[in-house]
């Protein structure tokens, strides 16, 4: 097995989600930080504000497709504008959790399946826009990704949009499930796959999320409540093991990091709900609207 910090496989990455999917016990950790459930409520909530303009231009005869779907967070909010939307994703535990849902919440209007981005099972032209929130860069090598968006550009109709908010940095060496390329070469590939970027922006403030959350919150949890807590291995232990540890925390503990966290978290909520599109070129993660031609 691979060290934590070497880049997975596409074939062990969706390993890695069906594992992680199968662990998640409130919804969010399912698909994202382990043990910081107020980060993961403000990363929500910062993604549908940068994609809500567009989200609302959805009209009922729309059919939109959600590319890695997961629990169905925007699976859900697309439904509220038109009848037809279809939800894929690998994880079969995810998909299960998103049916669920539905069938709780009596919503008709969704499929949700589980497949690959690779070998998208529709007919040439089939869906008017597109979504790929945080999911394509989980392909983490460049051929695997050109598949993918051949394939989202063949099942996407012409004059149609592919609407995607993705992590374009440059490296990223403690993420083994993130392919590491340049927004630039994104850029190249979406126009070599048929594509033409109408408007990109940035949602997130890097350095300021290091300084003025990532840093903060280290030292309360190395010094207050996770003192001890050893989490070494390779990719697919390290969030077993932070699900295990986080879990069996007091409650005392978990108490105090959800304050701090919640503190910090609207500490920056000011700068990044703004400055990202103006200072778009220092973002990590970008929205990109594409338009087939």
């Amino acid at each position: 097995m691979r060290n934590q910090t070497s880049k997975l496989s596409v074939e062990e990455v969706i390993k890695f989600w069906a594992e992680k999917s199968h662990l998640g016990q409130d919804p969010l950790s399912k698909i994202w930080c382990p043990d910081r459930p107020i980060w993961n409520i403000y990363t929500d909530n910062l993604h549908a504000h940068y994609l809500r303009p567009y989200i609302s231009k959805l009209k009922p005869s729309d059919k939109v497709l959600d590319i890695g779907c997961g629990i169905g967070r925007f699976t859900f909010r697309f439904a509220k504008f038109c009848n037809k939307v279809y939800g894929i994703d690998t994880s079969k535990e995810n998909i299960a959790f998103a049916k669920t849902t539905a069938q709780k919440e009596k919503i008709t209007k969704i499929n949700f399946s589980v497949m690959d981005a690779r070998n998208l099972k529709f007919v040439d032209g089939t869906f008017d826009y597109a979504f790929s929130v945080t999911c394509l860069q989980h392909i983490t090598d460049k051929m695997n990704l050109i598949l993918a968006f051949k394939e989202l550009f063949r099942v996407t109709k012409k004059n149609g949009y592919i609407i995607l908010l993705e992590d374009t940095s440059k490296i990223r060496k403690r993420e083994p499930d993130v392919i590491s390329m340049p927004r630039e070469e994104w850029f190249k590939i979406i126009k070599r796959s048929g594509g033409r970027i109408e408007y990109w922006c940035g949602t997130d403030l890097p350095l300021l999320r290091k300084v003025a959350v990532t840093l903060p919150f280290k030292i309360i949890c190395h010094f207050v409540t996770r003192k001890g807590w050893k989490i070494e291995g390779n990719a697919f232990d390290r969030d077993k093991k932070l699900f295990e540890l986080y879990n069996n925390n007091s409650k005392r503990n978990k108490i105090i990091e959800h304050v701090v966290m919640m503190i910090l978290v609207n500490l920056i909520k000011l700068f990044e709900y703004t400055i990202p599109k103006l200072w778009k070129n220092q973002s990590m993660y970008t929205v990109m609207i594409i338009k087939k031609e």
